[in-house]
């Protein structure tokens, strides 16, 4: 695997932070499923087959522990797969006020019907008054050729909000947005049936964060 030369993809980043920004404040969010303190919502853009999710939960945690865990990619080997992923590791790292990371991750999809994919991605930090975003976004390079193993799909943009919750003094209220172009075959009725399943994914790093 190569090194990305970075500085071509920083500022695509940022525009993408814009971007989800006006998405979380968008008006047409229909909310999904309420499971307990997470609450998901979908959202159909018209340029897109592909449903928008949004989700948020509140964690009995501190801010920085919250964001330490958003400032960690586990290193998941290929062969030994583990929560859902078939391999992922940081690749590149600029360690900046931004801390940039380059990552790459393969999922297998337990179905003979859709095909697994691979993703290779560029994450940032930004901060929103008190807010900590950790925006993603795809990287449009070859740094790790696509394989026959895996459909390269595509994030156009993935993010995670920890911010004070407000309503229950004390916690973190950790939101999470995606919009992803999964690429290959899977027809977009059975992708937006399943998506809510990505909703879930803050609840694991809610409970890794509690009381911590």
């Amino acid at each position: 695997m190569s090194t990305p030369d970075v500085s071509k993809f920083f500022e695509a980043n940022e525009k993408k932070l814009h971007e989800v920004l006006e998405v979380e404040k968008s008006a047409d969010w229909k909310l999904s499923k309420e499971d307990g303190d997470l609450k998901i919502f979908t959202r159909y853009v018209p340029d897109s087959s592909y449903s928008q999710l949004m989700s948020y939960i509140s964690i009995p945690a501190t801010i920085e522990a919250v964001v330490k865990n958003l400032q960690t990619i586990p290193k998941i080997e290929e062969g030994h797969p583990a929560d859902g992923f078939a391999e992922k590791y940081a690749f590149a790292e600029t360690h900046d006020d931004h801390d940039s990371k380059f990552y790459y991750y393969a999922v297998e999809s337990g179905s003979r019907l859709v095909s697994n994919r691979d993703f290779i991605n560029i994450r940032r930090m930004y901060k929103d008054g008190e807010r900590y975003v950790f925006v993603t976004n795809a990287v449009d390079d070859d740094v790790k050729p696509a394989s026959k193993k895996y459909v390269r799909g595509k994030i156009i943009f993935q993010a995670h909000i920890a911010e004070q919750d407000k309503e229950k003094p004390g916690n973190v209220k950790l939101t999470f947005l995606v919009h992803t172009d999964p690429a290959g075959s899977i027809p977009a009725a059975i992708y937006n049936m399943a998506i809510q399943k990505q909703g879930y994914s803050i609840k694991k790093i809610a409970d890794a964060c509690k009381n911590a």
